[in-house]
């Protein structure tokens, strides 16, 4: 299945995706495709620089996961619960300065952490990385694989009038992927 999750800001955004904007309101729609069709969902309230995103990807005709945080000016938190086996394994979260940054998060693949890991940031720009745990707890800083259902996961948030990046890749038949992108300036 795959995840798509896209915000729009100015009033519209392009394909595949919709809401309503309001000048600093967003809303995120999320499409979770499974079996051929798509079921999809948007939802949350938005203000002045806070914004609530709620992630659930289905598997097995249900959905296992959720993922949502907060902004407040320029710092926001983000909280990534990857469900495995029908409740929560994980999760993960930290914090942001600045208004722009980049999101990146990855899931290990073969049961340990390939450290294929971030990038090349510039000064206005932050990096998080969202670790997934694993039996119940949360590995700190690290990252690993689901069994049966692993994936990578990269979601990256551009800032600047345009998207300024976007990540995603093929997986295996039980495998997931996830892309995000977050529009600004009017236009995604």
């Amino acid at each position: 299945m795959v995840v798509t999750v896209r915000v729009g800001h100015g009033g519209h955004c392009q394909s595949r995706t919709w809401w309503s904007l309001l000048e600093s309101v967003m809303v995120v729609t999320v499409r979770v495709e499974h079996g051929g069709h798509c079921q999809s969902r948007s939802w949350w309230s938005l203000s002045e620089s806070d914004m609530v995103v709620t992630v659930r990807v289905g598997h097995g005709g249900h959905c296992q996961s959720r993922t949502w945080w907060s902004l407040s000016e320029s710092v926001m938190v983000v909280t990534v619960r990857v469900g495995h086996g029908g409740h929560c394994q994980s999760r993960t979260w930290w914090s942001l300065s600045e208004s722009v940054m980049v999101v990146t998060v990855r899931v290990g693949h073969g049961g340990h952490c390939q450290s294929r890991t971030w990038w090349s940031l510039s000064e206005s720009v932050m990096v998080v990385t969202v670790r997934v745990g694993h039996g119940g707890h949360c590995q700190s800083r690290t990252w690993w694989s689901l069994l049966e259902s692993d994936m990578v996961v990269t979601v990256r948030v551009g800032h600047g009038g345009h998207c300024q990046s976007r990540s995603w890749w093929s997986l295996l038949e039980s495998d997931m992927v996830v892309t995000v992108r977050v529009g600004h300036g009017g236009h995604c």
